[in-house]
């Protein structure tokens, strides 16, 4: 009978199967009963153990630990960042783990996550939409960013707003936030007609954006398109973070 009607394989890849079937293989030739491979395959380890007391051969309790230490460690690489409870279980198995160490410092990088973190926030680019209305080109504006509905965290003045132009790096606001913190990013856009920037002028187009974001969300880039306030185009800011903790890779 093959390993894989014995055992689950929401984890399990390829090359840890077919190691698992060679030790069961090997294994059944010494005389491991079934209710040993039954009870591995339902991941009840304390039962198989439990089965496999009659038994005082070596082999029999390596192939219990190699398989619990490979089923949980392969949760937790599939899991990643939802792996927590995966993690705790791995590192309090009742003998020798092989990856202990690289668990060890892969939960303390979740630990981290769950404290404030000191957060840079950067407007990277930022497009001028080919069919904005500024056909004398006299038409500049301020881009105001800011999270929580506080203080603004990017404030960018002038910008003159050509039609289908990019900017690059408009600037950056620090802030603390936890990793999977819900945040309200509000982008607003202020236009004023002049083809020299005038503070004083008349704002003659508004264009807002506020949208729920967390952490995590903006780690792994963020592109919004914000309206504009008579629908005739969208303009398009993209942000970046620094200061999430890297994830460490896992062997």
């Amino acid at each position: 009978m093959l390993v894989e009607n014995r055992v689950k394989k929401e984890y399990i890849s390829e090359d840890a199967l077919a190691n698992l079937e060679k030790s069961f293989c090997v294994s059944a030739e010494r005389g491991i009963p079934e209710t040993v491979y039954d009870a591995i395959g339902r991941r009840q380890w304390d039962e198989a153990r439990m089965h496999a007391k009659i038994f005082n051969e070596q082999n029999i309790q390596q192939l219990l630990n190699e398989s619990q230490d490979s089923d949980i460690y392969l949760a937790i690489k599939a899991k990643g960042m939802e792996s927590r409870l995966d993690c705790n279980k791995y590192l309090n198995l009742p003998f020798a783990a092989k990856y202990h160490a690289e668990v060890l410092g892969y939960r303390g990088y979740l630990d981290s996550l769950d404290n404030d973190m000191p957060i840079v926030l950067s407007l990277s680019e930022f497009q001028i939409d080919k069919e904005f209305y500024n056909w004398y080109g006299n038409l500049n504006g301020e881009i105001v960013v800011s999270i929580d509905n506080q203080k603004p965290l990017i404030h960018v003045l002038p910008v003159s707003m050509p039609r289908g132009n990019v900017f690059a790096n408009l600037g950056d606001g620090a802030f603390k936030a936890k990793f999977k913190q819900g945040l309200k990013l509000k982008v607003e856009i202020r236009i004023r007609q002049g083809f020299i920037w005038n503070a004083n002028s008349s704002v003659i187009y508004t264009d807002i954006l506020s949208t729920d974001v967390t952490v995590a969300e903006l780690n792994k880039g963020l592109k919004l398109a914000i309206p504009g306030s008579s629908r005739r185009w969208t303009n398009t800011a993209y942000f970046q973070i620094t200061g999430v903790p890297v994830e460490p890779k896992l062997p």
